[in-house]
Parts: structure tokens; sequence; C-alpha cells
């Protein structure tokens, strides 16, 4: 029986014993356990590498990533505190169907307005987009002839601008509810 190359005791004595070749047989046995680990811990590296990707979504032309990241936990109850108060002033205190996203403005404005532009932040600046059903009556809405109303209207969509500061909103009434998912990862805050 041969020792592995450059065993000490072969190079020193020339003799292996039945000692040594158990020896480097665990040895070789626990280097081969060494490289599956690392290969184990590389695959899970590659893994949480792809998530974070596919978590990140996709990038756009310019380079800037187009769907921001989820709602931080705390703000989601903030959000549905300040879009409920909303709906409570425009006749309905238990709207349904209340999600929000975390996006861009350019991309909130495409989603609820299409070509139209607020322009009271940069196209780049994260605001978060809230829109719910109810029942609805527009108690700030103005516009044509006096007297005239606006219909009751079953959406709501609010624009927080400035995700620090919930009493900064761009307030939209009626339409057809926004296809959040255009703009990033809905989450729901109340059905």
């Amino acid at each position: 029986m041969r020792s592995a190359p450059g065993d000490l005791d072969e190079l020193s004595h020339g003799v292996t014993s039945p000692m040594h070749e158990e020896s480097w047989q665990h040895e070789s046995v626990a280097r081969a356990r060494v490289k599956t680990l690392r290969r184990a811990a590389a695959a899970l590296a590659l893994l949480f590498a792809a998530a974070a990707l596919v978590a990140a979504g996709p990038v756009g032309a310019s380079g800037a990533r187009s769907h921001s990241p989820g709602i931080p936990a705390g703000s989601g109850a903030a959000l549905l505190k300040a879009a409920t108060r909303i709906a409570e002033d425009h006749g309905d205190g238990r709207p349904h169907d209340v999600r929000a996203v975390r996006t861009t403005h350019y991309e909130a404005e495409r989603i609820l307005c299409g070509d139209c532009e607020l322009k009271v932040v940069a196209p780049s600046a994260p605001v978060y987009v809230v829109a719910m059903r109810g029942h609805f009556n527009c108690n700030i809405c103005k516009g044509g002839p006096p007297g005239t109303h606006f219909s009751p209207a079953t959406v709501i969509t609010l624009q927080f601008v400035n995700p620090r500061n919930l009493d900064d909103v761009a307030f939209g009434y009626g339409g057809p509810y926004p296809d959040l998912k255009a703009a990033g990862t809905p989450v729901l805050l109340k059905r």
C-alpha cells in the first residue's frame, strides 16, 4: 500500500504502514467533503443572487429599475389608515380591495392616467400608489357649470408623492381600477 505523494512518512522513511494508509484515506474523504460543502455554498450563493434579481424586478432600457421593492412592513398600516381617512371624507368609511404598490412617480403616472404627468416630483422619485373600491362621492371635485355634481364612483386612486409624509397625496376619482402590477408588486392592505 502506498501513501499519498508528499506524505511526510514516505518522504522521510520510504515505508508506509497500514495506519498511515488509513489516515490518508480519512484525509481524502475529508477533502472531498470540503469540496462538496464549497460547491453547495456556491450553489446557495447563486440561488440567493438569483432570488435578489427576481425581487428587484426588471431593468428598463435606461438601466433604471422599473419596479421598486415592496412596501416596508410599517408603511402598510400607515397607508391603510391614510387611505381609509380619505375614503371616509368621500362617503365610504369601509373601502374594500385596498391595494398599494411602491413605484416611481413616472410609473405611477403611467398606470393612473396614461400620458398625463403631474410633475410635482421628479419622474424617478419613489411614491406609493393606493387603489380602493367603495361607494364614493367626490367632496372636493370642482368643475362644470355651477350646481353640477360628480356622479358617484366605485374607485379612488391615491398617489402619495412623499413616502415619508402621507399628507402629500394626489387624488384620483372614478375610472377603472388601475393595473398596479404594471408598476410593481402590489400589496393587499384590506380585502
